[in-house]
Protein backbone atom coordinates (compact mmCIF):
# COMPACT_ATOMS: atom_id res chain seq x y z
CA UNK A 1 0.00 0.00 0.00
CA UNK A 2 2.98 2.50 1.03
CA UNK A 3 4.14 1.57 -2.35
CA UNK A 4 1.01 3.55 -4.10
CA UNK A 5 0.90 6.39 -1.75
CA UNK A 6 3.53 6.89 0.66
CA UNK A 7 1.50 8.35 3.31
CA UNK A 8 -1.88 5.60 3.12
CA UNK A 9 -1.01 4.32 6.88
CA UNK A 10 -1.18 7.28 9.27
CA UNK A 11 -1.01 5.73 12.75
CA UNK A 12 -2.55 7.12 16.28
CA UNK A 13 -4.96 9.06 14.09
CA UNK A 14 -7.93 8.76 15.96
CA UNK A 15 -11.26 9.83 13.93
CA UNK A 16 -13.91 12.56 15.42
CA UNK A 17 -16.27 12.45 13.08
CA UNK A 18 -17.06 12.15 8.90
CA UNK A 19 -19.04 13.80 6.58
CA UNK A 20 -20.88 13.11 3.30
CA UNK A 21 -20.80 15.03 0.03
CA UNK A 22 -23.54 12.84 -2.11
CA UNK A 23 -22.99 15.31 -4.85
CA UNK A 24 -19.34 14.91 -5.01
CA UNK A 25 -19.36 11.42 -4.48
CA UNK A 26 -17.25 11.73 -1.52
CA UNK A 27 -16.94 10.89 2.73
CA UNK A 28 -14.36 13.52 4.79
CA UNK A 29 -13.55 12.48 7.73
CA UNK A 30 -11.62 15.02 10.68
CA UNK A 31 -9.19 13.22 12.95
CA UNK A 32 -8.23 14.81 16.71
CA UNK A 33 -5.72 16.34 15.72
CA UNK A 34 -7.87 18.99 13.61
CA UNK A 35 -6.86 17.48 10.00
CA UNK A 36 -9.41 16.33 7.49
CA UNK A 37 -8.90 13.45 4.71
CA UNK A 38 -10.91 13.03 1.78
CA UNK A 39 -12.15 9.38 -0.41
CA UNK A 40 -14.05 7.76 -1.97
CA UNK A 41 -15.53 5.21 0.80
CA UNK A 42 -15.08 5.47 4.42
CA UNK A 43 -14.47 1.87 6.40
CA UNK A 44 -15.25 1.97 9.93
CA UNK A 45 -13.10 -1.13 11.44
CA UNK A 46 -12.76 0.88 14.76
CA UNK A 47 -13.46 -1.77 17.09
CA UNK A 48 -17.03 -2.72 19.71
CA UNK A 49 -16.41 1.05 20.20
CA UNK A 50 -17.03 2.41 16.75
CA UNK A 51 -16.92 6.13 16.49
CA UNK A 52 -17.89 5.47 13.03
CA UNK A 53 -20.77 2.67 14.18
CA UNK A 54 -21.96 5.69 16.57
CA UNK A 55 -22.39 8.56 14.17
CA UNK A 56 -24.06 6.41 11.69
CA UNK A 57 -26.40 4.90 14.41
CA UNK A 58 -26.55 6.66 17.48
CA UNK A 59 -26.31 3.59 19.79
CA UNK A 60 -24.69 4.03 23.06
CA UNK A 61 -22.05 2.50 24.79
CA UNK A 62 -21.02 -1.89 24.87
CA UNK A 63 -22.48 -3.90 27.57
CA UNK A 64 -20.17 -5.97 30.00
CA UNK A 65 -21.29 -9.52 29.04
CA UNK A 66 -20.98 -10.62 32.32
CA UNK A 67 -17.39 -12.87 31.81
CA UNK A 68 -14.23 -11.75 32.46
CA UNK A 69 -10.75 -13.02 31.02
CA UNK A 70 -7.68 -14.20 32.41
CA UNK A 71 -5.04 -14.20 29.88
CA UNK A 72 -1.04 -14.75 29.73
CA UNK A 73 1.58 -16.55 27.64
CA UNK A 74 4.08 -18.93 29.04
CA UNK A 75 7.24 -20.48 28.22
CA UNK A 76 7.03 -24.34 27.13
CA UNK A 77 10.44 -25.06 28.81
CA UNK A 78 8.47 -24.29 32.27
CA UNK A 79 5.64 -26.51 32.04
CA UNK A 80 5.20 -30.29 32.82
CA UNK A 81 5.84 -32.47 29.75
CA UNK A 82 2.43 -33.93 29.12
CA UNK A 83 1.44 -30.11 28.66
CA UNK A 84 3.56 -29.50 25.91
CA UNK A 85 1.36 -31.02 23.55
CA UNK A 86 0.42 -29.35 19.68
CA UNK A 87 -3.28 -28.80 20.46
CA UNK A 88 -6.01 -27.19 22.36
CA UNK A 89 -7.10 -27.80 25.04
CA UNK A 90 -10.11 -27.03 27.08
CA UNK A 91 -11.29 -27.18 30.17
CA UNK A 92 -15.15 -26.30 30.92
CA UNK A 93 -17.17 -26.17 34.48
CA UNK A 94 -19.98 -24.71 36.07
CA UNK A 95 -19.53 -20.57 35.55
CA UNK A 96 -15.92 -20.54 33.67
CA UNK A 97 -13.34 -22.36 31.60
CA UNK A 98 -10.25 -22.34 30.17
CA UNK A 99 -8.52 -22.73 26.89
CA UNK A 100 -5.11 -23.26 26.20
CA UNK A 101 -2.93 -23.70 23.18
CA UNK A 102 0.69 -23.13 21.57
CA UNK A 103 2.18 -19.86 19.94
CA UNK A 104 4.88 -18.69 18.28
CA UNK A 105 5.78 -22.20 16.48
CA UNK A 106 5.45 -24.06 19.81
CA UNK A 107 7.66 -21.68 21.96
CA UNK A 108 4.50 -20.33 24.03
CA UNK A 109 1.51 -21.37 25.24
CA UNK A 110 -1.57 -18.95 25.30
CA UNK A 111 -3.31 -18.97 28.44
CA UNK A 112 -7.38 -17.89 28.62
CA UNK A 113 -9.49 -18.50 31.62
CA UNK A 114 -12.98 -17.19 31.52
CA UNK A 115 -15.27 -16.15 34.51
CA UNK A 116 -18.83 -15.07 34.89
CA UNK A 117 -18.29 -12.47 37.39
CA UNK A 118 -19.93 -9.12 38.44
CA UNK A 119 -16.81 -8.06 40.51
CA UNK A 120 -14.43 -6.71 37.62
CA UNK A 121 -15.72 -4.84 34.62
CA UNK A 122 -13.03 -2.56 33.03
CA UNK A 123 -12.33 -3.30 29.70
CA UNK A 124 -8.41 -3.35 29.25
CA UNK A 125 -6.08 -5.76 27.72
CA UNK A 126 -3.43 -4.09 30.17
CA UNK A 127 -5.09 -4.40 33.51
CA UNK A 128 -2.41 -6.68 35.31
CA UNK A 129 -4.22 -9.33 38.09
CA UNK A 130 -2.42 -11.67 40.32
CA UNK A 131 -1.65 -15.38 40.52
CA UNK A 132 -3.33 -15.40 43.62
CA UNK A 133 -6.64 -13.84 42.24
CA UNK A 134 -6.19 -16.07 39.28
CA UNK A 135 -5.75 -19.25 41.10
CA UNK A 136 -8.95 -18.49 43.51
CA UNK A 137 -11.31 -17.65 40.39
CA UNK A 138 -10.12 -21.64 39.56
CA UNK A 139 -10.23 -22.78 43.08
CA UNK A 140 -10.85 -26.74 42.97
CA UNK A 141 -10.15 -26.91 39.12
CA UNK A 142 -7.34 -29.87 38.08
CA UNK A 143 -3.89 -29.24 39.33
CA UNK A 144 -3.24 -29.21 35.52
CA UNK A 145 -5.05 -25.50 35.30
CA UNK A 146 -3.05 -24.34 38.61
CA UNK A 147 0.36 -25.07 36.90
CA UNK A 148 0.04 -22.95 33.94
CA UNK A 149 -1.18 -20.61 36.06
CA UNK A 150 1.54 -20.58 38.69
CA UNK A 151 3.82 -20.66 35.30
CA UNK A 152 2.37 -17.21 33.45
CA UNK A 153 4.39 -14.67 33.86
CA UNK A 154 1.82 -11.49 34.14
CA UNK A 155 -1.93 -12.70 34.40
CA UNK A 156 -3.55 -10.00 32.68
CA UNK A 157 -7.28 -9.53 33.11
CA UNK A 158 -10.35 -7.60 31.18
CA UNK A 159 -14.10 -7.48 31.06
CA UNK A 160 -15.74 -9.17 27.95
CA UNK A 161 -17.93 -6.49 26.55
CA UNK A 162 -21.11 -7.28 24.04
CA UNK A 163 -23.52 -6.16 21.80
CA UNK A 164 -26.50 -7.11 19.69
CA UNK A 165 -25.50 -8.06 15.98
CA UNK A 166 -26.51 -4.86 13.90
CA UNK A 167 -29.36 -5.10 11.37
CA UNK A 168 -27.46 -2.71 9.00
CA UNK A 169 -23.82 -1.81 8.62
CA UNK A 170 -23.69 1.02 5.58
CA UNK A 171 -24.61 4.28 4.54
CA UNK A 172 -24.18 5.59 1.49
CA UNK A 173 -20.18 5.52 1.18
CA UNK A 174 -19.40 4.51 4.50
CA UNK A 175 -19.71 0.76 5.93
CA UNK A 176 -18.46 -0.79 9.02
CA UNK A 177 -16.35 -3.73 9.26
CA UNK A 178 -15.68 -6.24 12.01
CA UNK A 179 -15.94 -5.43 15.42
CA UNK A 180 -17.13 -2.01 14.79
CA UNK A 181 -20.17 -3.97 13.44
CA UNK A 182 -20.34 -7.76 14.67
CA UNK A 183 -18.40 -7.62 17.90
CA UNK A 184 -18.59 -11.76 19.55
CA UNK A 185 -17.97 -13.56 22.08
CA UNK A 186 -14.57 -15.18 21.76
CA UNK A 187 -16.03 -18.86 22.81
CA UNK A 188 -15.97 -20.14 19.03
CA UNK A 189 -12.75 -18.34 18.54
CA UNK A 190 -13.90 -16.35 15.04
CA UNK A 191 -13.59 -12.51 15.69
CA UNK A 192 -10.78 -12.03 14.06
CA UNK A 193 -11.59 -14.45 11.16
CA UNK A 194 -14.82 -12.69 10.38
CA UNK A 195 -13.01 -9.40 10.17
CA UNK A 196 -10.86 -10.98 7.79
CA UNK A 197 -13.56 -12.38 5.63
CA UNK A 198 -14.92 -8.91 6.02
CA UNK A 199 -12.54 -7.38 3.80
CA UNK A 200 -11.75 -10.10 1.68
CA UNK A 201 -15.31 -9.62 0.82
CA UNK A 202 -15.14 -5.87 0.60
CA UNK A 203 -12.59 -6.02 -1.57
CA UNK A 204 -14.57 -8.31 -4.05
CA UNK A 205 -17.61 -5.82 -3.88
CA UNK A 206 -15.40 -2.59 -4.81
CA UNK A 207 -13.57 -4.53 -8.04
CA UNK A 208 -16.81 -6.21 -8.50
CA UNK A 209 -19.76 -3.83 -8.21
CA UNK A 210 -20.32 -0.57 -10.28
CA UNK A 211 -20.62 2.49 -7.80
CA UNK A 212 -19.43 2.36 -4.21
CA UNK A 213 -22.72 2.70 -2.20
CA UNK A 214 -24.47 -0.48 -4.24
CA UNK A 215 -20.60 -2.24 -3.45
CA UNK A 216 -20.89 -1.19 0.16
CA UNK A 217 -24.84 -2.70 0.30
CA UNK A 218 -23.79 -5.92 -1.54
CA UNK A 219 -20.82 -6.60 0.91
CA UNK A 220 -23.59 -5.66 4.13
CA UNK A 221 -25.76 -8.28 2.50
CA UNK A 222 -23.39 -10.72 1.36
CA UNK A 223 -21.80 -10.86 5.12
CA UNK A 224 -24.52 -10.09 7.49
CA UNK A 225 -26.29 -13.40 8.12
CA UNK A 226 -23.11 -15.12 8.61
CA UNK A 227 -21.75 -13.22 11.19
CA UNK A 228 -25.05 -12.64 12.72
CA UNK A 229 -25.60 -16.11 13.44
CA UNK A 230 -21.85 -16.37 14.48
CA UNK A 231 -22.19 -13.77 16.99
CA UNK A 232 -25.34 -15.93 18.26
CA UNK A 233 -23.78 -19.08 18.11
CA UNK A 234 -20.76 -17.69 20.05
CA UNK A 235 -22.86 -17.31 22.87
CA UNK A 236 -24.69 -20.51 23.07
CA UNK A 237 -21.27 -21.92 22.99
CA UNK A 238 -20.25 -19.94 26.08
CA UNK A 239 -23.78 -21.25 28.01
CA UNK A 240 -22.50 -24.40 26.99
CA UNK A 241 -18.86 -24.20 28.23
CA UNK A 242 -20.59 -22.85 31.87
CA UNK A 243 -22.90 -25.85 31.95
CA UNK A 244 -24.07 -26.30 35.66
CA UNK A 245 -24.67 -30.03 34.51
CA UNK A 246 -20.29 -29.87 35.19
CA UNK A 247 -21.02 -29.38 38.28
CA UNK A 248 -20.32 -32.99 39.65
CA UNK A 249 -18.16 -35.66 38.04
CA UNK A 250 -21.09 -38.11 37.01
CA UNK A 251 -23.34 -35.30 35.65
CA UNK A 252 -20.42 -33.68 33.85
CA UNK A 253 -19.50 -36.54 32.06
CA UNK A 254 -22.86 -37.19 30.55
CA UNK A 255 -22.93 -33.78 29.65
CA UNK A 256 -20.09 -34.11 27.73
CA UNK A 257 -20.49 -37.32 26.38
CA UNK A 258 -23.67 -35.71 24.70
CA UNK A 259 -22.42 -32.23 24.12
CA UNK A 260 -18.73 -33.55 22.54
CA UNK A 261 -20.05 -36.31 21.03
CA UNK A 262 -18.43 -36.13 17.23
CA UNK A 263 -22.53 -35.52 15.59
CA UNK A 264 -22.90 -32.72 17.74
CA UNK A 265 -19.19 -31.35 17.26
CA UNK A 266 -19.82 -31.54 13.69
CA UNK A 267 -23.14 -29.33 13.59
CA UNK A 268 -21.47 -26.72 16.02
CA UNK A 269 -18.08 -26.30 13.90
CA UNK A 270 -18.35 -27.47 10.67
CA UNK A 271 -20.44 -24.76 9.07
CA UNK A 272 -18.05 -22.39 10.08
CA UNK A 273 -15.58 -23.91 8.20
CA UNK A 274 -17.42 -24.54 4.79
CA UNK A 275 -17.60 -20.82 4.05
CA UNK A 276 -15.68 -19.57 0.86
CA UNK A 277 -15.12 -15.95 0.86
CA UNK A 278 -14.44 -16.29 -2.84
CA UNK A 279 -17.62 -17.56 -3.88
CA UNK A 280 -19.93 -16.54 -1.67
CA UNK A 281 -22.51 -14.68 -4.21
CA UNK A 282 -22.87 -10.66 -4.19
Amino acid sequence: MRALSPEAIRLDSKCERFEQDGAAGTVRVQLADGSMHEGRALIGADGVHSAVRRQLFGDGAASYSGCMAWRGVIPVEKLPAHLVRPVGTNWVGPGRHVIHYPLRGGKLMNFVGIVETQRWMAESWTQRGTHEECHADFEGWHDDVHSLIAYIDVPYRWALMARPPLPHWTQGRVALLGDACHPTLPFLAQGAVMAIEDGFVLGRALAEVEGVPQALQRYEAARIGRTSEIVRKSTENGRRFHNPALADAEGAAAYVDREWSRERIAERYEWLFRYRVDEVDL
